[in-house]
């Protein structure tokens, strides 16, 4: 079971590393339709 569990650690690490990677490569201009339409409305 610790094999297990050290196994999934180090899964979340890299996911978490690549999160950060594409973080930092691309960027997000955020929502721009759904929450003026709402406001609109």
């Amino acid at each position: 079971m610790v094999q297990l569990e050290s196994k999934i650690a180090a899964v979340e690490a890299q996911m978490k590393a690549k999160l950060i990677e594409v973080r930092t490569t691309f960027t997000h201009p955020g929502n721009k339709g759904t929450s003026v339409e709402d406001s609109f409305r």
